[in-house]
């Protein structure tokens, strides 16, 4: 929204307008709104007092679009006029300094109560000033909607009451609360949007109250109620990795998104898709095993996932069978799109899908439009862990391998068969073992890069 706002700014006229005359700004000698056919777009301003003048060149001010505030980091105080019938969600975000909403008396579609602005009838809270310094605040009971970004960028709350009225939590509410540690759903909540807590990065808890009918926390993790959905996982928490329960069948759009200390997750077989943004972010994620029963794999996934090298496929019997190396780094053009490094050929790369087994084409159709064929990045050889280095617990986990352990991910099985006859034998274990020792003059390539 913010971007077709910008360019809807660059189409329109900009209108200055003297202090006085106006009553617009009592700090700026003249203001400059970008408005046409009643809206706002775009003030350019720097005034800390604004106060937005009923008419502009005597048009009828009635509508603040998205952004049309935004990023204006000295404003303390707005007053809206009495004829604005819709302020969009985003027109303040980024007033860091913002510290209160003032709403005229006989406006019919807003009002402020204590510097918060609410629809008229009080059952929607339109926003929270995010320059408030209040730690904590309650959500009035005649709430039954938190709108979109409504607490976005209010870094000093510390708790958030919602009250038992609210039914709906909306688009990025609480994004960027980051001093939010905890938060407890109560039972009248029926949805809440998938990016509801988007970069709430102390959040290590997300409580519900055991009567909600659509939702439920186990072990502070949101999730549907019936628990096939997997909602959010909070990003504020320290654990290293999470294994996602068995019955569900959806990560959401953005579940796991900025869960920069999660090493490794473990998805199980039943689950049928993955959301938009479900991983994004996720910067210390090395691997992660997909089951075959994965039907769809949203677009940007697991961008952002600088760190993510290996891309472990298991069968609908559990075990592994195709390991690949992946890079979700940014390419030259800038996207942080998933690519698959694969050393061979695109004969090869069939050979090999057909030979695992897996007989799902919609997960082979996602990663073979992301191979990137004769990739010399792919693995290093002797590398059963994939990450990038030939070391003792490699040789622990071909021993494992060979004593026909369940191998749940983290096996590249392809970098630990160095031999290239389709299969890990004692024979590599004993060279493996033998490099580590340092013995020179190795029959094979261990410790070099697969090309």
């Amino acid at each position: 929204m913010l971007l077709v706002a910008a360019l809807l700014v660059g189409l329109l006229p900009a209108v200055s307008l003297p202090t006085a005359a106006a009553d617009g700004d009592s700090s700026d000698p003249t203001v400059e709104y970008h408005f046409s056919g009643g809206t706002i777009y775009r003030y350019s301003g720097s005034g800390m007092e604004v106060v937005i003048p009923e008419t502009i060149n005597g048009v009828k001010v009635e509508a603040i679009s998205d952004g049309a505030f935004a990023g204006c980091s000295s404003l303390i105080h707005i007053t809206i006029p009495d004829g604005v019938t819709y302020i969009d969600g985003g027109a303040f975000e980024g007033c860091f300094s913002l510290t209160g909403i003032q709403v005229a008396e006989t406006n019919q579609n807003y009002c402020s109560v204590n510097g918060v602005l609410f629809s008229k009838d009080q059952t929607t809270i339109c926003r929270y000033p995010a320059g408030c310094s209040e730690k904590s605040y309650a959500i009035p009971d005649t709430v039954t909607e938190i709108d979109s970004v409504a607490f976005s960028g209010c870094t000093s709350l510390t708790s958030i009451a919602i009250s038992d009225s609210v039914a709906t939590i909306g688009d990025f509410a609480f994004s960027g609360c980051s001093s939010l540690s905890s938060i407890t759903i109560p039972a009248g909540v029926t949805r809440i949007s998938s990016v509801a807590f988007s970069d709430c990065s102390s959040l290590t808890e997300i409580r519900v109250a055991e009567n909600n009918p659509s939702y439920c926390s186990v072990d502070g993790v949101l999730f549907s109620k019936d628990q096939k959905t997997l909602c959010h996982y909070p990003k504020g928490r320290s654990e290293k990795s999470y294994v996602v329960p068995d019955g569900v069948t959806e990560i959401d759009a953005e579940t796991f998104s900025g869960c920069t200390s999660l090493t490794s997750i473990t998805i199980p077989d039943g689950v049928t898709e993955i959301g938009w943004h479900a991983f994004y972010g996720c910067s210390s994620l090395s691997s992660i095993t997909i089951p075959d029963s994965v039907t769809k794999i949203a677009e940007n996934a697991f961008s952002g996932c600088e760190s993510l090298t290996r891309l472990n496929l298991q069968s609908s019997a559990g075990t592994l069978s195709l390991s690949v190396s992946v890079s979700a780094s940014a390419d030259v053009e800038g996207n942080a799109v998933l690519r698959v490094l694969y050393p061979g050929t695109e004969n090869d790369w069939s050979a090999e899908w057909e030979a695992s087994g897996i007989q799902n084409d919609s997960l082979r159709a996602y990663l073979t439009s992301r191979v990137v064929y004769g990739s010399a990045e792919a693995f290093v050889w002797g590398d059963a862990d994939g990450n990038g280095k030939v070391e003792s617990k490699d040789k622990v986990l071909v021993s494992r391998y060979l004593a026909k352990w369940t191998m749940n991910g983290g096996f590249n099985q392809a970098a630990a068969d160095f031999n290239k006859d389709g299969d890990v034998t004692s024979a590599e274990a004993v060279v493996l073992a033998r490099y580590l020792a340092k013995w020179t003059n190795l029959p094979y390539p261990v410790g070099q890069k697969a090309s």
